[in-house]
């Protein structure tokens, strides 16, 4: 039982309101995690805000998968796992990358493999990262 109330359409805030419709319009349903951070409609609208930004990176698609899947594990988020695991399964993530990140493991592209050992590396040691961090392949 969840002490959080989940939202729908319904019941969620006027202000966000439209970002929930939104979003199950374009995933054919609303995550449990955007339903209850509608709650705060402020927070809701963070999220999503840095969501986008990020996808304004330079990191490519599959370089920003791998960071968000590391941070996930990382901080042994089961439900961010589980999410991001099934959205890459829809969009053609490469099946070797997903299989690699899931099981914390390395895989043959170097620049990918820096990435996740970077990206652990800044999480495991609170943003101080080691130089074999930045020189790992």
């Amino acid at each position: 039982m969840s002490i959080f109330k989940i939202h729908t359409v319904e019941s969620v805030p006027n202000a966000v309101k439209n970002i929930l419709k939104t979003t199950q319009k374009s995933i054919g349903f609303i995550p449990n995690m955007h339903a209850v951070m509608a709650d705060s409609p402020v927070l809701l609208k963070a999220y999503k805000e840095i969501g986008k930004l990020f996808n304004e990176t330079s990191f490519s698609p599959i370089e920003r998968e791998v960071i968000q899947m590391t941070i996930n594990r990382a901080n042994g988020c089961a439900y961010c796992i589980e999410a991001h695991s099934y959205f890459d399964r829809l969009s053609n993530f490469p099946q070797e990358i997903l299989t690699a990140l899931l099981q914390d493991k390395s895989y043959e592209n170097p620049k990918l493999q820096t990435l996740r050992i970077f990206t652990k590396s800044i999480i495991e040691k609170r943003g101080w990262v080691l130089p074999e961090a930045m020189l790992s392949t």
